[in-house]
């Protein structure tokens, strides 16, 4: 138990620490380019499973984390592992149960290596879920754009910097980077969906790639969609307020029914054993 906390402090400190604009990212991502400072997790990361550091890739995208490099990435999560496991293996040889290193050892080892990867998991789901808030407004931004008479490129542009400040207007800024190299939109599209994991970017994609084929206007496309993710989100927060009387229910049931029975309850046991 002590090991498992202390695998998660460390964890914890590092996910801070490497969250975007703190000094440890900074400085693993600088020492990364460079190649002096954690040549060693790169190394332990290159000799894991080629799935291994597809997965990783995937997850560092849809979290946010493009600059940081996946074999890195799971050669840190393996040293901090090996660390975890050496501490709580310490921590049983002066237990005074004379505990195997073993019984500590595996689950701090097993902490060290799965709450890095949970942690950035909740960091991708958070931002999938900004996206997919800031999706209709960023739409009927671009949507005016192109009505307006702008070309593509210029629109996603003006859409970037008038959308509301978060990871959609920072991908929106590199799609319409992509698309002024001469990217189709629809591919540029289709990579950010596949990226961020967002199924409402999947289907602008296939929306924009229609309408190109089709020669229908690009602006009419764009409204739809806007509208068809406002409906989508109305559905989806009806959903999570129909779930809100159970959820009350059972902590009622969990944190305020327990301790009221016990006041009732508690009197009568002691007078109970009283009369014993």
């Amino acid at each position: 138990m002590l090991a498992f906390a202390a695998a998660l402090l460390a964890v914890a400190f590092l996910h801070t620490a490497a969250g975007r604009g703190g000094w440890l990212r900074s400085s693993l991502v600088a020492a990364g380019q460079s190649g002096r400072m954690y040549g060693g997790c790169v190394w332990l990361g290159a000799h894991l499973p080629t799935g291994w550091q597809r997965a990783a890739h995937s997850l560092l995208q849809a979290a946010g984390y493009d600059d940081w490099d996946p074999a890195a990435w799971l050669g840190l999560r393996l040293a901090l592992a090996g660390l975890a496991a050496a501490v709580g293996g310490g921590l049983a040889g002066v237990s005074p149960e004379g505990m195997p290193p073993a019984a500590l050892a595996l689950p701090a080892f097993a902490s060290g290596w799965l709450l890095p990867a949970a942690l950035v998991r909740g960091t991708a789901r958070r931002r999938r879920r900004r996206l997919t808030q800031d999706l209709p407004q960023t739409l009927d931004l671009l949507a005016l754009a192109v009505s307006g008479g702008l070309d593509l490129y210029t629109a996603l542009g003006e859409a970037a910097g008038l959308a509301p400040s978060g990871p959609l207007a920072e991908e929106m800024a590199a799609a319409g980077r992509y698309v002024a190299l001469g990217l189709p939109p629809e591919q540029v599209l289709e990579r950010l969906a596949g990226r961020t994991g967002v199924p409402a970017l999947a289907a602008l994609s296939s929306a924009v790639a229609r309408a190109r084929w089709l020669g229908a206007p690009l602006e009419a496309v764009l409204w739809e969609q806007a509208a068809a993710q406002r409906l989508q989100l109305q559905h989806e927060l009806e959903g999570r307020l129909g779930t809100l009387p159970l959820r009350l229910t059972l902590v009622t049931l969990l944190f305020f029914l327990p301790p009221v029975l016990l006041l009732i309850v508690w009197p009568s046991v002691l007078r109970l054993l009283g009369n014993w």
